[in-house]
């Protein structure tokens, strides 16, 4: 299970990576990349949810 903990530490740090390229980008992105970011995260966010859901 250490595994799975270090992994989900690891997808933490890109999902915190993903918003604040999101944060800092937004004025500046087409709707389109927009999107594609937010689905990035969305999914980020789904596999640390497996994760965690694996570890407890």
């Amino acid at each position: 299970m250490a595994r799975a903990g270090k992994a989900i530490e690891a997808l933490k740090e890109i999902s915190e990576g993903v918003d604040e390229q999101i944060k800092s980008a937004v004025a500046g992105l087409r709707r389109h990349d927009l999107n594609r970011f937010q689905a990035a995260r969305t999914k980020l966010q789904e596999a640390i949810a497996l994760l965690l859901e694996v570890e407890s």
